[in-house]
């Protein structure tokens, strides 16, 4: 397994009854945009909060409250489309 480069790294941040993922890379927080995750933005704003859950085995799932949806590495971004988990949405957080 490749070692993740700054780019793929993120700061997985509590708040209250949410989780924030900051870009080390952007110093920017991801958010939810149109399905996408894209780590440009200042605040943290409904798009920014997400639900991680990493009681459900060796893996976490993140999922937005502002569409529902959890995120997936279906494609070389991160998306915020999948109504159910599968292999694409299972996350190894460290």
């Amino acid at each position: 397994m490749k070692s993740p480069g700054e780019w793929e790294k993120f700061s997985l941040c509590p708040g209250p009854g949410y989780k924030t993922l900051y870009s080390c890379g952007a110093k920017r927080y991801a958010g939810a945009d149109k399905g996408m995750l894209r780590a440009r933005s200042d605040s943290v704003k409904p798009f920014e909060q997400f639900t991680v859950d990493c009681n459900t085995g060796n893996y976490c799932t993140i999922r937005s409250p502002a569409n529902g949806k959890y995120a997936n590495d279906c494609y070389p971004m991160l998306r915020a489309r999948a109504d159910t988990v599968g292999s694409y949405e299972k996350f190894l957080i460290s």
